[in-house]
């Protein structure tokens, strides 16, 4: 796969949606930990999905070899921090 930037686009694990609950959480205070949370997951998967097809299309336009996996491999390896490896 070419070189691509993806730094813009990249979300470190640092930064994913994170819950915690006290000790003695209610049914109430998980619902509302979650609804607060879930929405910001739902848009991150859905950029990568958009990112993949974005990448997988380019990889397709510019003719390069390889299957469906090893681009996905490669992008895989650029969010890993392994783009060395890809």
């Amino acid at each position: 796969m070419a070189e691509k930037n993806l730094t813009a686009i990249s979300a470190p694990p640092s930064s994913w949606p994170r819950i915690e609950l006290p000790p003695g959480a209610t049914a109430q205070d998980v619902v509302e930990a979650v609804s607060h949370e879930i929405p910001l997951a739902i848009e991150r998967m859905a950029g990568g999905f958009v990112l993949a097809f974005a990448v997988l299309a380019e990889a397709h336009d510019d003719g390069e070899e390889g299957s469906v996996a090893d681009v996905l491999r490669d992008l895989a390896l650029v969010f890993e921090g392994r783009a060395d490896e890809a």
